[in-house]
């Protein structure tokens, strides 16, 4: 068997971690395959490192345009001829292809060219949804470029599946017509290699913050104001809050002298986020129901990862799912008066600390284990068997 990974759409370092372990997740589903990655040079470069210990992968360059803004339907017709290549070759040799990026126009094209070519296909749904079923949130010409989308996954025939990243988006993206396609669904694939020591349970100041770039969309702000109602309610409280990321410009003029932060317009080094991340005792999240509605939250992963249970709001269906899932990993709170109260209260945060918090890290870690390539792989291959 031949495997085609085909990326249309990224360029040098974009979707590099999510592609390598896409590839990662097929290879050992697809046992005794040949491989092939088609790519932006750049890209294929930077994959090939991910993936340095596989070495049964070739990597083919092949030329990706620039898609931002204007530039978006040149890129989108260009990639049409790079696809047909690609699907002539695959069709002489009986392959899969696995499409990791596309634009809408190649996707129509896609399922035109299948018609013919009778190749199975499979490609991943990403923040296109957002758009589609979500649209008052999405900002930017993009969103209505992405409504293209609709009618490519109309056209689709039983030979393609796509793949959800997430239970959630899976139900919320219901209402659309995926025509004769099948959906299959899997957690977001994510780097969970690195993780810290626990913190000393004699803490001081036990050190609260956002994990990731804060945003108004995120409703990130909110730190700032539970910020200061701690520090004017209990000004002997030992607890400090600061954001581990970048705060858009946006929200720069709600900041206050409570909240401690990097003040850089260009995202922190690794090593300046890692440093802000160690120090952290929890992890805070602000969303409203209205986000990540079909778009897997990197920073609610990078959450687990980094083993910093979760204070969160209630009522972001992503967040729950996980939080419930994955019961122990952190505390849910209806408002922010809730959360307040929690951090207050003497029998609250300081005392779950002292007496839950090495069995949160212990929960944390379970969950990365559930979450791992090893796990997705396992999940994805169960429901690719009567597929491929």
């Amino acid at each position: 068997m031949n495997v085609f990974f085909v990326d249309l759409s990224m360029r040098n370092e974009e979707h590099v971690f999510f592609n390598s372990a896409f590839v990662r997740i097929c290879h050992s589903i697809f046992e005794n395959a040949r491989f092939l990655f088609y790519g932006d040079k750049q890209h294929c470069s930077n994959v090939k490192t991910e993936l340095n210990d596989l070495c049964d992968i070739s990597f083919v360059d092949i030329k990706v345009l620039y898609h931002q803004t204007w530039r978006i339907l040149f890129a989108d017709l260009y990639s049409c001829g790079q696809i047909f290549r690609i699907m002539k070759k695959a069709k002489r040799v009986s392959g899969v292809m696995i499409v990791l990026n596309r634009l809408p126009i190649c996707l129509i094209w896609l399922n035109f060219l299948n018609l013919f070519f009778r190749i199975s296909v499979i490609t991943i749904l990403h923040g296109e949804l957002e758009s589609l079923v979500n649209w008052k949130n999405v900002r930017g010409l993009t969103k209505y470029y992405y409504l293209l989308f609709k009618m490519a996954y109309c056209l689709s025939s039983s030979r393609l599946s796509y793949v959800a990243l997430g239970e959630t988006i899976r139900r919320n993206i219901s209402n659309l017509n995926f025509g004769k396609a099948r959906i299959l669904t899997i957690d977001h694939p994510y780097d969970y290699s690195i993780s810290f020591p626990i913190q000393s349970l004699i803490a001081s100041p036990m050190r609260l913050g956002i994990i990731g770039k804060a945003m108004v969309r995120k409703n990130s702000g909110i730190i700032f104001d539970l910020a200061q109602e701690v520090a004017k309610k209990e000004r002997t409280l030992d607890v400090c809050f600061c954001i581990a990321g970048v705060v858009e410009e946006a929200l720069k003029k709600e900041a206050n002298q409570y909240v401690s932060y990097c003040d850089f317009s260009d995202r922190l080094s690794k090593d300046e986020y890692f440093n802000v991340i160690k120090v952290l005792h929890y992890s805070l999240l602000f969303y409203s129901k209205d986000i990540n509605v079909a778009l897997a939250s990197g920073s609610f992963f990078d959450c687990i990862k980094f083993e910093k249970p979760i204070l969160a709001l209630r009522g972001n269906q992503f967040v729950d799912y996980y939080m419930e899932k994955y019961e122990g990993i952190g505390y849910l709170f209806e408002t922010v008066d809730d959360m307040l109260s929690f951090i207050l209260n003497p029998n609250g945060l300081r005392m779950k600390f002292l007496t839950e918090y090495q069995y949160q890290i212990e929960q944390m870690r379970k969950a990365k284990i559930n979450l791992a390539i090893p796990s997705i792989s396992a999940n994805l291959k169960k429901q690719l068997y009567d597929t491929v």
